[in-house]
């Protein structure tokens, strides 16, 4: 082979080497600047010399990364690649013993049911604590400290500038460990950077609608205005409401006073354990462990309690009671149905639902009609649970027959006026009805004849 030959082949065994491309890199510095980033603007390779000269350009000295400076420097970069290439390190400020609140201050916009749909209609607003329930920890002063950029600027802390010191009420206790936790039943108080308490009693000056959301507090509550259609207000305690209950619903495991009336509509409904107060009820559902008083009318509703002392007239649904129903005048014109029943216990394990239960079954309502019952009162007494058991059911039926038994002989209906045709009379299952005007009637139940009796009622002597 000759000298050329041989050269020609050397040269094509051995190619000559490609140097890798030189990538270019830029600094994006953050707003605060607190940090920094390398980013790439063409693919290839950056020496350790050039990214420094890169960081300095930009006045980069502060929290620098150096293990990421080797790892960019050791490998083929890519067009759009980032690396946060320094940290600097914020300021601390100035703080004082300051709380940390173990609920949410602020409305809700709405709460989430568990079908992940939002509830609107509860926001929040109170927010309830039990006896023993932490509410809020201490925590302790916090020193303020001077920052830097990553351009090695001081950064200047904030000294605390706050001119008062929260403070504890009495039913709030605070611990060695810093815990606060509420020694009553109620709802919080708090005002910012003010004072924290537990409340027994809680105000609310305005009506429960959409601005407020449902509301619901362990203790008792009054109500300035309304409660609204669709929005219910429950407390484990008394419940006054100043205005009237227009389409909503009341739930108390104590007294029910409302100041107007109840006009529950197609959904609401007042369900309390103590006596119930009110000035008039129209399509309302009322049922009492109590005893109901009705300043003025009842109107097509249906209600059920211990006793039950209507001032005025009854005209068209349900009253039952266990011991009494005293009204002035019963039924009205055109014959209109209307049910006194008495000797109709209320269930042993009757009992105010909890608010899961209430938003468990607003959200049923939603997807399906709510269909007023004339038996409502009798489910009631029959008992708050659903008996799918045959040998259940039987249990509870023996249970209520025997209850009616035990209350017959000392049950009473007395109309003080008018009771018109259409009004019928029961004790228990046994029923009685009007057929003509009478007027002044005591009606009760004559255990040994086994029939009901009714004795007029002979006006009061004027002294």
């Amino acid at each position: 082979m000759s000298e050329h030959d041989q050269r020609t082949v050397e040269q094509a065994a051995d190619p000559p080497s490609l140097e890798a491309e030189s990538a270019e890199v830029s600094i994006e510095i953050a707003g605060d600047a607190l940090s920094a980033r390398v980013r790439v603007k063409g693919g290839g390779r950056v020496t350790d010399e050039e990214l420094s000269k890169t960081l300095l350009a930009q006045r980069i000295t502060f929290g620098i990364d150096r293990s990421m400076c080797g790892r960019i420097c050791s490998q083929d970069l890519e067009e759009g690649q980032t690396f946060v290439i320094a940290k600097g390190k914020a300021a601390l400020a100035d703080l004082p013993t300051r709380l940390q609140l173990e609920f949410d201050p602020d409305m809700l916009a709405g709460t989430r049911r568990a079908d992940g749909t939002l509830d609107f209609s509860s926001r929040g607003a109170l927010k309830p604590a039990a006896v023993g329930q932490l509410v809020a920890a201490e925590l302790p002063p916090q020193i303020g400290k001077p920052g830097k950029n990553v351009r090695g600027e001081d950064i200047a802390f904030d000294k605390d500038t706050s001119k008062y010191k929260w403070s504890l009420g009495n039913n709030v206790e605070l611990d060695s460990a810093g815990q606060i936790t509420s020694l009553i039943d109620g709802v919080i108080a708090y005002e910012e950077g003010g004072k924290l308490d537990v409340t027994k009693h809680y105000e609310h000056r305005n009506p429960v609608d959409m601005r407020s959301g449902n509301l619901h507090t362990e203790g008792s509550i009054t109500i300035a205005g309304d409660v609204e259609r669709n929005f219910y207000v429950r407390a484990t305690d008394d419940i006054e409401i100043r205005g009237g209950v227009v389409g909503g619903s009341v739930y108390a495991c104590g007294k029910v006073i409302i100041g107007r009336g109840a006009v529950a509509g197609d959904i609401g409904q007042v369900i309390a354990l103590g006596d119930v107060y009110l000035g008039h009820g129209q399509e309302a559902i009322i049922k009492s462990a109590g005893d109901l008083y009705i300043e003025r009318d009842l109107v097509n509703s249906d209600v059920h309690a211990r006793k039950v002392v209507i001032k005025n007239s009854v005209v068209g649904g349900l009253v039952m009671a266990e011991t009494l129903i005293e009204v002035k005048s019963a039924g009205g014109r055109g014959r209109t149905r209307t049910v006194l029943a008495v000797a109709t216990p209320v269930s042993p394990d009757f009992d105010v639902p909890d608010v899961a239960s209430i938003d468990a079954m607003r959200a049923r309502r939603n997807v399906r009609a709510h269909a007023r019952s004339a038996q409502v009162g009798r489910s009631m007494a029959v008992s708050n649970k659903d008996l799918r058991e045959s040998g259940a059911e039987k249990e509870a039926r023996r249970a209520l027959k025997e209850l009616e038994k035990k209350l017959r002989p000392k049950a009473k209906i007395r109309v003080t006026g008018t009771v018109s045709p259409g009004v019928i009379i029961r004790f228990g299952r046994l029923q009685y009805p009007i057929e003509r005007e009478m007027a002044s009637m005591e009606f009760s139940y004559d255990t040994e004849a086994k029939k009901m009796v009714r004795i007029p009622i002979m006006p009061t002597k004027k002294e």
